[in-house]
């Protein structure tokens, strides 16, 4: 398994080269976000999120997520106002605005898809004024926590889920999101005792990192009806996990298995 685990390792982990590129095109971005939100007088700053600020990429991953946080006491309709004028003014006749919870703008720079997201600098991640609010704390605790040798045990988790077809939050996929495969790794250590534990898993299955709930029947009446159960370190009102499918949880446990 030790060599099979190397060979797939070296395949997909970003060269040296790469990650220089992508830090460079990255700070190139942050720059033009904060310079553009001094130009317009918008007091907001930019924040490089996800798995591109935490070394935990695949080598064929090519985003790059800036968030452009805003002070709380704004109102909604200023946050999306000022926050799409400086994306627009960033991303240039190449942006395409997109709607989630709220607006936000994605384009092409530099062989990147990159995603500018406006979003709130809250305090408390548990009193988020819009889902995209918990990122920034997401980004804060992973980078805190992760070595670089357990962003590689992530690099080796997300290619399993890839290749097994588990891995993606979207709707289209219902799998494991890549924030989702860093706390597996933060909770069991490596991808080697994560496959072991995962080829156990009944549903139901409840992890948490924090201990924010002694009660387990608490967890299980919260989150009812949802195969595995991974309550978010920064919002114990989340479950994390809450995109994976039956069909998908299934899939990966069995996955596991035979692996």
């Amino acid at each position: 398994m030790d060599e099979i685990l190397k060979a797939v390792l070296k395949r997909v982990r970003p060269s040296e080269a790469e990650r220089r590129r992508l830090n460079k095109v990255a700070d190139m971005l942050i720059d033009r976000v904060n310079s553009t939100c001094e130009k317009l007088k918008v007091p907001a700053r930019a924040m490089l999120v996800g798995s591109a600020a935490r070394s935990t990429w695949l080598r064929y991953e090519r985003d790059i997520d800036i968030f452009i946080l805003f002070p709380e006491d704004l109102p909604r309709e200023e946050l999306e106002k000022r926050g799409l004028a400086v994306a627009r003014k960033v991303a240039g006749k190449r942006g395409k605005e997109q709607f989630a919870e709220h607006p936000y703008i994605t384009t092409e720079f530099e062989g990147f898809e990159v995603d500018l997201v406006p979003c709130y600098d809250v305090a408390d991640a548990s009193k988020i004024k819009s889902a995209v609010d918990r990122t920034p704390h997401h980004n804060r605790y992973i980078s805190e926590r992760l070595t670089p040798k357990l962003a590689d045990e992530v690099l080796l988790l997300k290619q399993f889920m890839f290749g097994s077809g588990t891995y993606g939050a979207e709707l289209k996929v219902q799998g494991f999101s890549g924030y989702l495969c860093e706390l597996l790794i933060l909770y069991y250590q490596s991808f080697k005792e994560a496959i072991i534990a995962a080829g156990k898993w009944i549903p139901s299955t409840i992890i948490d990192l924090e201990s924010s709930y002694p009660d387990r029947a608490e967890v299980k009446a919260l989150f009812e009806g949802q195969p595995i159960i991974v309550i978010d370190p920064v919002d114990a009102n989340r479950n994390v996990a809450a995109a994976v499918s039956m069909q998908n949880f299934a899939t990966f446990v069995r996955a596991c298995q035979d692996f």
